[in-house]
């Protein structure tokens, strides 16, 4: 198939251009309008050039449009976006829609190019999606296309040949399928090279080109929890963090995993607070190891990694026990309380990486515990405050509680009670005449985990037992690609932490079973799976590709090549000492089987040659023959014998197709006509066009129906 260079090189520019439109939209932080003027001048540029319209930009116009653009530019920053990446993006989508219909000379050319390169750049200021790789390749496949076709109209202008270069014609065109299936192939190893400098590069930084725009609050999910808002309240499925467990895994399938993240220990009558302070900073050993606490022996020890998708929040989270953090941050903040807190001024929008190593305990029932350190001083007082008017709060508990004398039977109690005789819902209205959780407790009777939790958390104060809030996540997504945990928005949860002199803190939970994810076809969430699995990698292998990450690997490739050596070694040794290959000492039956493979190896090595090197040479260009295709004229033989034309031994292929023409008569004078193509085919090298072919099939038809 043979393709017109003009045609050829619209298409290319033009996909050139969609490419990095593409990269652009697929972040989904521009103007829906902006994108849409972009693809639909996009879209009128190719429209116009397919009819041969002439409808250009003078340079005139098209630098009056550049200026006004550029001044939407300025308001778009300083006024509407207020985003430097955002307002970058918009202005290169505007200059781009001018400049396709000012496409007047090859310089007008390089600039869009430039131009698109510049929306793709400022596209990976503004997203972390995997969908980026993919807009990418394509974008290097088409930059690949248009400049080796630019390259090739430019050749052709200079030397006078006109624009219709490479169409079909009396000669052959470069520019055929093959042509461009090579051209891609030489894109795809560009990519591979590029990739290679990527990882071969020192890293000296990252994050400059972050959009300031690219955050997401965590719904019921921050420094404080306010239960003065009341209101339906909708679960979101956005992806909040990913969660690998490369150590201990198996102790945490005995509970609902319960990923800890802010303790609350003062409740005002309306909301949480944490009244701790902050009282430390932790900073890293020589191992760049945070250590929070001494680790005490007595637990299971759970090994998490987190990939940490930006939340604007500077909590780190864990399951219960935390005792080392590992992460690329100067210090941490600690409290008493079992809060740990990323440094002031870290980025909060960017997507943190760290290893957190916790000793995890459980009871005799399966609840998880917390070796944090007992209640003292004024954390004993905070963690039996009670707000003001609590009185029913206090007698609705001892009510539930009045049989039982073990404090941890009346705390199952309060848990039981709050499970069997409240309802979970997300769509809770409020009556501003009673306090937020009086409300609850005596009124509505209904809530979200919020309301069960300070419930429970109160009530167990009243008993005089200390006890805390805790926000975090609950559960999760295992996913069986990736081998991790994904945890979504509404994976938000909210329990009680209840101290027992006996065993430590311990985890309580009296919010009823809500409504569960919505069940989909195996095969969907199994694909589901596999896109959030490599979407986990091009996070962790290129977003958060680091100078530490390249240490590691070029260690990691040494410890393998020391290792493979010594297998090696040990595997030599150990043939020579089982059957003395090497050695005087051989048996003569293993010295004749060493003898015999030996000289039938390199008998079989010199026959390859041999026959490789005896290969027939073409006589014609004194190289290698040609691949030669001649089924066309063996149907024709195949077609002659079967209407008793015969060809006898030792006739040449043009004497053959002279005796059936004397024997037939003019109507097959086209044996004589394939005859010559398949001479100089099979004996002068001469390829056969696809006007030949078209010949051949004709007359090899018009043979089928003679008689």
């Amino acid at each position: 198939m043979i393709l017109g260079l003009p045609f050829l090189f619209r298409i290319s520019y033009h996909l050139l251009v969609l490419a990095g439109l593409l990269s652009q939209a697929l972040t989904g932080a521009l103007n829906p309008l902006i994108v849409g003027l972009g693809f639909s001048a996009l879209f009128f540029s190719f429209a116009i050039g397919s009819r041969r319209l002439d409808l250009l930009l003078s340079r005139g116009l098209g630098n009056t449009a550049a200026v006004i653009a550029l001044l939407f530019g300025f308001l778009d920053y300083f006024l509407l976006s207020r985003d430097l990446i955002i307002a970058f993006a918009h202005l290169v989508i505007l200059i781009q829609a001018i400049k396709l219909f000012g496409l007047n000379g090859n310089k007008d050319y390089y600039q869009l190019y430039g131009l698109s390169f510049f929306g793709l750049i400022s596209a990976a200021g503004l997203t972390f999606s995997l969908s980026f790789v993919f807009s990418f390749l394509f974008y290097l496949l088409m930059v690949t296309w248009t400049l080796i076709l630019h390259h090739f109209k430019v050749e052709t202008e200079r030397a006078g040949r006109g624009p219709n270069v490479g169409m079909r014609s009396s000669g052959t065109s470069i520019l055929t399928m093959r042509f461009l299936m090579s051209v891609s192939l030489i894109a795809f190893l560009a990519f591979f090279i590029t990739l290679a400098f990527f990882y071969t590069i020192p890293r000296v930084g990252f994050g400059y080109l972050r959009s300031r725009n690219d955050t997401r609050r965590l719904s019921g999910f921050s420094h404080t929890v306010d239960l003065g808002v009341f209101g339906p309240v909708e679960l979101d499925r956005k992806v909040v963090m990913r969660v690998e467990v490369p150590r201990g895994r198996e102790s945490l399938r005995t509970a609902p995993i319960h990923w800890r993240g802010i303790v609350f220990d003062y409740y005002n009558g309306r909301s949480w607070e944490s009244k701790a302070p902050v009282h430390r900073l932790v900073r890293s050993g020589p191992d760049d190891i945070f250590r929070i606490r001494e680790e005490t022996g007595t637990g299971h020890v759970i090994e998490q990694v987190f990939y940490m998708e930006p939340l604007n929040i500077d909590v780190v989270f864990s399951v219960p026990g935390i005792f080392s953090v590992s992460g690329s941050f100067r210090y941490l903040r600690a409290d008493k309380i079992g809060n740990i807190k990323l440094p002031l001024f870290v980025g909060r929008d960017a997507r943190w990486k760290y290893t957190v190593r916790s000793e995890m305990a459980f009871t005799e029932d399966g609840r998880e515990l917390s070796p944090i350190a007992p209640p003292t001083g004024n954390d004993q007082d905070y963690s039996l405050q009670l707000p003001e008017r609590s009185a029913d709060i206090g007698e609705l508990a001892q009510h539930v509680v009045r049989d039982l004398g073990e404090d941890f039977e009346r705390v199952e109690a309060l848990e039981r009670f709050l499970k069997a005789n409240y309802t979970y819902s997300l769509d809770v209205e409020r009556n501003p005449a009673y306090a937020p959780i009086d409300d609850f407790l005596f009124h509505q009777k209904r809530g979200y985990c919020e309301h069960f939790a300070t419930a429970m958390t109160l009530m167990v104060r009243s008993l005089g037992i200390p006890a805390r809030l805790v926000s975090g996540f609950l559960g999760g997504e295992w996913n069986e690609f990736g081998k991790y945990y994904l945890l979504r928005q509404r994976h938000a949860h909210t329990w009680v932490e209840v101290y027992s002199p006996q065993m430590g803190w311990v985890i309580f939970d009296p919010t009823p079973s809500g409504v569960g994810p919505g069940r989909s076809l195996p095969i969907i969430r199994g694909l589901f799976q596999f896109v959030d699995a490599l979407r986990l990698r091009w996070n962790r292998y290129v977003i958060n590709y680091r100078l530490r990450d390249q240490i590691i690997a070029v260690r990691t490739a040494h410890r393998n090549s020391i290792r493979l050596r010594q297998i090696g070694r040990r595997l030599l040794e150990a043939l020579k000492s089982q059957y003395h290959l090497w050695s005087s000492k051989a048996p003569p039956t293993q010295k004749v089987l060493v003898f015999i493979l030996t000289i039938g190896g390199v008998s079989g090595f010199l026959y390859l040659i041999l026959k490789k090197w005896r290969r027939p040479i073409n006589p014609i260009k004194g190289g290698r023959a040609p691949s030669i295709h001649v089924g066309f004229y063996r149907k024709m033989i195949k077609m002659l014998e079967a209407k008793g034309l015969l060809r006898e031994t030792g006739v040449t292929p043009l004497e053959y197709a002279r005796q059936v023409i004397h024997s037939k008569g003019p109507a097959y004078q086209g044996v004589l006509g394939i005859t010559d193509l398949y001479n100089r085919h099979r004996f002068g090298g001469k390829p056969i066009s696809s006007h030949e072919m078209d010949r051949i099939r004709s007359i090899l038809k018009n043979l089928k129906h003679l008689s």
